[in-house]
């Protein structure tokens, strides 16, 4: 009876009921942890209604709302005396069949409106903080109804009163914050008075059999404390878990992911994912083994940033990810995916610098699979070197400790995962909208449908006609296959193109075709089976690519001279920036360099040592990035007949007066070289900066047909150097002087059109002549005179320069 009391008090103030509603807000759940599964296989939401009256209901334009924002109608529907109704809150909104509405309830609390036809409000609810798998709801004694909690679930059937509940009991309090410390810690937990403290050192979520606390908790090594408060309060469920990591004596270089579950969940011989089990073959890739299973456990993952600070603190699932080499390693790679089940939807941190990202479903610790102990990050460093810098879709990386259930478990590559959910996040369409596909046949998401018809179209018409080209280009993104196959065959990718192929499209009618790398953990000379001389380029031109319709693609799109002069230009363009071995020998050394002080700690746990991971980067992968290049140019050489690989220099006068595009690329340093084709022509752009006009192009070894053109298209049929001439905005004459104003030191920059002797004069504002060079000057070359100014009063001057064939001037002032 006092239970019963404190029930109609605790109701009467925290819970509206329409009394005189036939149909009513039966039960709700909040946080389905799997005890009810849709249509679909979907652990959702859902609501539950009852027809309390005697007659039956059409419940047509009836509606459903959430916090007096989402609007839901039902359909035209009989609902019986006493029949029980289930609709899923998961935001599908279907109203045939199964019903879904078009919102879902929030887990902080929700305020769910149901009305009538007429827009009357039926009845109310709203529903606090569930734990998993628990209700709100209605229940009666025969004659009162009463609102709360249910520990027990009962989707369609009478809610059971012995399972009522008023609410949780208040969670523990830790003293110390989770965290990375050096040095021991004394934590105390503390609770509501007359409340009991049970808490956990393994991971395990705490039960009414774990140890009771009773005084401060010395904690000299790294533990996972968790802690649930249980009240005297019979009225009052147990509080939600509290789990805390404490990292002790541990020296952190990296960010730090905390795992901790039951030690079951990934140990058991039976059960646990990170284990062979009693099923595995002993044959190379262990198939039949735990870690090969479709099993997802539980578990609360926190993230500790650099500092030290505790930035996530979560419920997700777990899974080991992968193929053979990811699962057949000592180090498993793990797949961190959020639910609905678990309680968040998303990771809402930016892991990564290089990309604008704070929302991730699923986050993949990976053991650098093929490369696992070698290199550590082959496929990590050279997605990272990307990012950016080209046109194709790429995985992030970050290098992480990984911390099981307060065991040191080493490093992992923090990864994105390939899925509809990577698309919706990188791209912002809508992830149920998609083709997401794989290979040849493989589907993903959505079908081949709309890519074969591309495929038929690139394939059976002529790609040189410029019209049909024009066509392919809106169904595939040319600039991502271009990137896409230069980072493939650059990078020596022997695993592919049969294999490791991921593409994508939005479902609209004017979306492309991209291309999504990933997987080169074979790059950068592993295992030695692509050596940096190995022509991948060349062996997809030939016989092994004709049964890939990707290479199809590729090979007719070369068809069209724009696209193969744009391919082999861009190919050299990246070569002679991100792909250069200056380039990348300093992003691979900044990435061991990141990790270098936690490898000992991780080859402690894993083997191996700090000289044999040394002599995998500065042994293997670093001289391929030393050779590569040279034999990459040498083989789009070879494969596209061209006739020399030739340096191109690129300037500009006067000193940081403008930049030069070269194809796709704008050199930030000039003077600038780069190695281009004999054969394929090369387009140059001047773009002055401000207060600077371009004036002309001066090349050193031939005559331009066009100097005075911003924009030029040229054969780099040999070594030459092309300078851009710019001059002070207003100033028409054809010398160029810098700096001006001048303190000491003035460079005078001009040009002759045939071969003599310049005579250089210096005026003062009254006309008097200060000072005279001469100079021999070569035709159409850039003459640069210094003089020295020093002894020249302030004011201004007028600078003469008198060639064989013309006079000119220009002004300057000494300050």
């Amino acid at each position: 009876m006092i239970r019963f009391i404190i029930f109609l008090l605790s109701c009467i103030l925290t819970f509206h009921h329409v009394s005189n509603s036939q149909i009513v807000l039966n039960e709700i759940c909040s946080f389905n942890g799997g005890i009810l599964t849709d249509e679909d296989g979907d652990e959702s939401d859902w609501i539950e209604i009852l027809n309390e009256g005697s007659s039956p209901v059409n419940l047509e334009n009836y509606s459903l709302t959430k916090d007096h924002e989402s609007i839901w109608y039902f359909p035209s529907k009989i609902i019986n005396p006493q029949e029980y109704l289930l609709i899923f809150a998961s935001e599908k909104n279907r109203t045939s069949g199964t019903l879904h509405t078009n919102f879902k309830i929030s887990r902080i609390g929700s305020s769910i409106i149901m009305r009538d036809s007429t827009g009357i409000i039926a009845d109310e609810i709203f529903t606090p903080p569930l734990q998993a798998n628990h209700t709100y709801g209605l229940t009666t004694d025969g004659v009162a109804h009463f609102k709360g909690i249910f520990r027990i679930a009962t989707p369609g059937s009478i809610n059971l009163f012995t399972e009522f509940y008023n609410g949780y009991a208040e969670p523990p309090l830790f003293s110390v914050t989770a965290g990375i410390y050096q040095g021991s810690q004394l934590l105390t937990l503390s609770a509501v008075p007359g409340n009991s403290i049970r808490y956990t050192v393994d991971g395990s979520q705490p039960n009414t059999q774990s140890m009771l606390y009773i005084q401060p908790i010395s904690i000299d090594s790294s533990t996972v404390i968790k802690a649930t408060s249980f009240s005297n309060d019979v009225t009052l469920l147990p509080s939600n878990c509290i789990g805390n990591t404490y990292i002790i004596n541990y020296n952190q270089t990296l960010p730090v992911f905390s795992l901790s579950t039951e030690p079951e969940n990934f140990f058991d011989w039976n059960t646990g994912i990170y284990v062979s089990g009693p099923n595995a073959s002993p044959i190379y890739p262990y198939y039949g083994s735990n870690f090969w299973m479709d099993w997802e456990i539980p578990a609360i993952v926190e993230y500790f940033d650099t500092d030290g600070t505790r930035k996530i603190s979560q419920q997700v699932g777990i899974s080991i990810h992968g193929g053979s080499s990811n699962r057949s390693k000592a180090m498993k790679s793990l797949r961190l995916t959020n639910r609905d089940t678990y309680g968040e939807n998303d990771f809402t941190y930016p892991f990564f610098e290089k990309k604008s990202l704070d929302h991730f479903k699923i986050i993949v610790l990976r053991n650098s699979s093929g490369d696992f102990n070698k290199t550590h990050f082959r496929d990590g460093t050279l997605h990272d070197l990307m990012i950016g810098k080209t046109n194709i879709d790429l995985i992030a990386y970050k290098p992480a400790a990984v911390f099981i259930n307060g065991a040191y478990f080493g490093v992992h590559n923090i990864r994105e995962k390939i899925s509809k959910h990577y698309i919706e996040e990188n791209f912002g369409v809508d992830k149920n909208n998609i083709d997401l596909l794989e290979e040849d046949s493989t589907v993903l998401e959505g079908d081949f449908v709309v890519f074969n018809q591309m495929y038929s179209f690139i394939t059976t018409n002529n790609m040189n006609d410029q019209s049909n080209y024009n066509i392919a280009s809106k169904m595939m993104d040319v600039a991502s296959l271009t990137d896409y196959y230069v980072a493939e065959t650059f990078l020596s990718n022997i695993d592919w193109p049969y294999n490791n192929v991921k593409f994508w499209r939005e479902k609209k009618p004017d979306a492309k075709w991209r291309y999504i790398l990933n997987d080169l953990d074979i790059a950068l000379g592993n295992n030695g089976w692509a050596p940096a001389s190995f022509d991948i380029l060349g062996r997809i031109m030939g016989s092994y690519g004709d049964n890939n319709r990707h290479v199809h693609i590729f090979r007719s799109l070369l068809d069209n001279g724009r696209f193969k002069n744009y391919f082999i230009n861009r190919y050299a363009d990246l070569v002679n920036t991100i792909f250069s071995s200056e380039y990348m020998e300093q992003h691979i050394l900044n990435t061991r360099n990141r990790i270098a002080a936690e490898m000992p700690r991780h080859f402690s746990k894993w083997g191996n040592d700090m000289s044999n991971w040394d002599y995998e980067i500065f042994q293997i992968a670093m001289p391929h990035v030393y050779q590569r290049p040279s034999y990459a140019m040498e083989q789009v050489k070879a494969v596209f007949g061209l006739q020399a690989v030739n340096p191109v220099t690129l300037d500009v006068w006067p000193p940081q007066a403008g930049i030069i595009n070269i194809n796709t690329i704008t050199p930030e340093i000039l003077p600038w070289t780069g190695n281009y084709f004999d054969g394929n022509t090369i387009q140059l752009t001047a773009k002055p900066n401000d207060g600077f006009e371009f004036k002309r192009w001066i090349s050193e070894e031939i005559i331009l047909a066009n100097p005075l053109l911003a924009t030029i298209t040229v054969n780099p049929d040999m070594a030459n150097k092309f300078t851009a001439v710019y001059t002070s905005s207003g100033n028409g004459s054809d010398i160029t002087v810098f700096p001006n104003p001048v303190h000491n030191n003035l460079q005078i920059g001009f040009v002759c059109q045939v071969n003599g002797t310049s005579r250089i004069q210096v005026y003062a504002a009254e006309g008097k002549l200060v000072l005279e060079k001469h100079e021999n000057a070569v035709a159409n070359e850039i003459r640069y005179v210094n003089l020295d100014c020093e002894g020249l009063p302030k004011g201004y001057y007028l600078i003469k320069i008198i060639n064989p064939d013309d006079v000119t001037s220009t002004k300057f002032v000494k300050l």
